[in-house]
C-alpha cells in the first residue's frame, strides 16, 4: 500500500496556500460526485422498482376474453315495416348517401310520431 507524506513546514506560504486549495477542490470534487451517484442510484432503483411493479401487476390481472358474453331480453321488438337493418344488399347496389334508393338506416333526422325506438306513434 501507498503510503503519502506532505511535509510542510519546508514549503513557502505561496506553497501551502496552492496545497491548501487544490486539497477543497478535491473534497468538494468528491462531495458533488456522490451527491450525483447517490441521485443516478435513486433513478435506477426507482425504474427497477417501477418495472417489478408492473410485471407484478401483469401476473395478478386475469386475461381479457376476446368475446363478451351477456344475457339479454328483448322488451319490445320493431315492426317488420320499420326495420332498421337491410334485407340484403343487391350487387352492384351503391352504399353511397346521396342514393335515394340506397339499403341501411336513413341519414335524415325522424319527425315526432315517426315511430322510431324510444317514440311511440300515437304520443301515449
Amino acid at each position: 500500500m501507498a503510503h503519502f507524506q506532505i511535509h510542510l513546514r519546508g514549503q513557502s506560504l505561496l506553497g501551502r496556500v496552492l496545497l491548501g486549495t487544490a486539497a477543497l477542490a478535491v473534497v468538494v470534487l468528491l462531495f458533488f460526485f456522490l451527491a450525483a451517484m447517490l441521485v443516478v442510484g435513486t433513478i435506477a432503483a426507482i425504474a427497477f422498482l417501477a418495472r417489478f411493479w408492473w410485471l407484478k401487476r401483469s401476473l395478478k390481472q386475469p386475461e381479457q376474453p376476446e368475446t363478451l358474453t351477456a344475457e339479454y331480453t328483448v322488451i319490445e321488438r320493431e315492426p317488420q315495416e320499420q326495420a332498421r337493418l337491410p334485407d340484403e344488399i343487391q350487387p352492384g347496389a351503391s352504399m353511397d348517401a346521396t342514393d335515394p334508393g340506397r339499403h341501411g338506416p336513413s341519414l335524415s333526422a325522424p319527425g315526432p310520431g315517426s315511430g322510431t325506438p324510444g317514440s311511440r306513434a300515437g304520443g301515449s
